[in-house]
C-alpha cells in the first residue's frame, strides 16, 4: 500500500515533524531571550561612597539610583546617628541588609519600594 505522508522536499520529513521542530526551535528561542538577564534585573547596583550620613540621607541617594520609592515610619531613623557606609556596584538587597545591622529598624523590598519597619 502506498503512503499518504507528505514529505518535506528537502529534508525528507514527514511534514508534521518538520513543522514540529521549526515551531520547538521558535519557542526556544522566544524563551532564552526574554528570560536573559532577568537574574540582575531584579535589585539594582548601589555605588554609595558617604561618609557621617545620616541614614535618611543614604537611603534618599539609594532611592535616586534605584529609582523605588521609600515609604515607612521616618521617626524611626531620627534616634540612629550618622553612618558611614562604602559600597562599589553593590546589589541594594545587600547594600540595605549593611544599613541594618545592629539597628532598631528593619528594611524590606516590595514591588520596587523600600519599605522602613520597626523590628
Amino acid at each position: 500500500m502506498k503512503s499518504i505522508c507528505r514529505r518535506h522536499r528537502i529534508s525528507g520529513w514527514p511534514i508534521w515533524k518538520y513543522e514540529f521542530s521549526t515551531l520547538f526551535t521558535f519557542v526556544s528561542l522566544v524563551t532564552m531571550f526574554s528570560f536573559s538577564g532577568c537574574e540582575n534585573s531584579e535589585h539594582p547596583a548601589i555605588t554609595l561612597n558617604r561618609k557621617n550620613s545620616t541614614v535618611l540621607e543614604v537611603l534618599e541617594e539609594i532611592r535616586d539610583q534605584s529609582h523605588y520609592d521609600l515609604i515607612g515610619d521616618l521617626t524611626l531613623l531620627e534616634s540612629v546617628g550618622d553612618v558611614t557606609i562604602i559600597v562599589n556596584k553593590e546589589p541594594l538587597s545587600e547594600v540595605l541588609k549593611v544599613l541594618t545591622v545592629n539597628q532598631m529598624f528593619d528594611i524590606e523590598i516590595q514591588n520596587k519600594t523600600i519599605v522602613i519597619l520597626p523590628k
